[in-house]
């Protein structure tokens, strides 16, 4: 539901290079986080081919269950929602999460057909249209892997991401059970650390608050007392604490530019420049 509703406005035909399109001024550029997407939905259509052709019902089922909850639900889409929700509407990384979440739909449709044939079907007809779709998902094809989007070094610097960002989180649920914040996007994180958890969790530069989560983060030299100290990376410190500024009743992040623009006291600058741009528009 989260995937359909957010292509509302999306054609695949004039904004997907893959597909021909050549025609949408903001034709979409996928981010990292996109790139390591479209890399798990390959390996996932390589092992469900295989379970298939082995008759491995109980493996499909877990690793379509595994992908939707794990890999979707609980981290991909989440982050997504700042970028869906809260970019301008024809802004090139709102248009690339639209064709990855594109491509991930669909693919899901054809690789759960067999076994989910209703539901497949409903979804395969709430895809947005695009050149050569069949009539039914059952006669399409079962989905192909695109080798150029493997990438295995990708997936590994991820996966040792999601492992730190795990230990981020345990931060702000100390906060959550102190009443210090509420939603995570009420917190400002310190952090301390060194080594590998320093260096790349630094890689990720300014994204690294959208990522996780929170409204600012900023590194810290001393180790707060109050900081929460992770076992599995001894030298992790994390200190979770109320946000500075006022909340930016458009996109919920907390910022000290809230209530610096007369027109719109309310929000902050990045969603003042959004709606500048759509009074432009008009």
């Amino acid at each position: 539901r989260f995937i359909l509703g957010n292509l509302y406005d999306f054609d695949p035909d004039t904004m997907m290079p893959s597909m021909g399109g050549q025609k949408h001024p903001a034709l979409p550029v996928l981010s990292e986080i996109d790139t390591w997407a479209l890399h798990n939905l390959q390996k996932l259509m390589t092992r469900l081919k295989k379970a298939y052709e082995e008759f491995n019902f109980h493996i499909i089922f877990h690793e379509l269950n595994r992908f939707c909850t794990v890999d979707l639900s609980a981290f991909y889409l989440d982050i997504l929602k700042d970028r869906l929700y809260t970019s301008p509407k024809n802004h090139p990384a709102r248009r690339g999460a639209q064709s990855v979440l594109f491509d991930i739909i669909s693919a899901l449709a054809r690789m759960m057909a067999p076994i989910l044939s209703f539901t497949a079907e409903e979804i395969w007809q709430h895809i947005p249209p695009f050149r050569g779709k069949e009539s039914s998902v059952h006669l399409a094809d079962f989905p192909a892997p695109v080798t150029e989007q493997i990438n295995e070094s990708l997936a590994s610097r991820w996966e040792n991401f999601r492992e730190i960002r795990d230990e981020l989180m345990k931060a702000l649920e100390k906060a959550r059970q102190q009443k210090t914040i509420g939603n995570s996007l009420e917190a400002k994180m310190t952090i301390v650390a060194h080594d590998d958890p320093q260096s790349l969790l630094e890689s990720f530069g300014p994204s690294l608050k959208d990522l996780v989560q929170v409204s600012q983060i900023e590194w810290g030299t001393e180790i707060p007392p109050d900081a929460f100290h992770s076992e599995k990376y001894p030298t992790l410190f994390v200190q979770a604490k109320r946000a500075e500024g006022k909340k930016c009743e458009r996109c919920w992040v907390w910022s000290t530019t809230v209530g610096m623009f007369a027109e719109h006291p309310t929000l902050c600058d990045r969603c003042y420049e959004v709606m500048q741009e759509l009074v432009s528009s008009v």
